[in-house]
């Protein structure tokens, strides 16, 4: 049984989950009403011939807007609904990631009417 450790910066890590729990109650709390975020990680995950760390952050805020693509949440400038802003926030998930070769892989809207984004984070090394 072998342990392996993260090579991450953990202070932009957490600016990341940070900033997409900040987006979460700026363009997807409804008013009056108390916004949800779960995050869940798991590490080892396989993906694209590596092993990962996996995030999962959840709410149960507004749905995304129809029109919303994760191109829109990583540019600057971009977004899709009434809420709209600058484009500053997803950007600055999608450097930190970028920086780690990490991504976000997917981001929807499930049945239930929650937002899931799932990120992926590779570079583990073995202890």
């Amino acid at each position: 049984d072998t342990t392996k450790t993260l090579l991450a910066d953990p202070e932009m890590i957490e600016t990341a989950v940070r900033q997409i729990a900040e987006n979460a109650i700026q363009h997807g709390q409804n008013k009056g009403r108390h916004l949800n975020i779960w995050i869940e990680t798991k590490t080892g995950v396989p993906y694209n011939s590596t092993y990962c760390l996996q995030l999962i952050v959840r709410n149960d805020g507004k749905p995304l807007h129809e029109d919303f693509n994760l191109e829109m949440y990583r540019k600057l400038g971009e977004g899709a609904g009434e809420s709209m802003n600058s484009g500053v926030g997803g950007n600055l998930v999608y450097r930190v990631l970028k920086a780690h070769d990490g991504e976000i892989v997917r981001m929807e809207t499930l049945p239930n009417g929650q937002v899931e984004m799932e990120i992926m984070i590779p570079h583990f090394m073995e202890d």
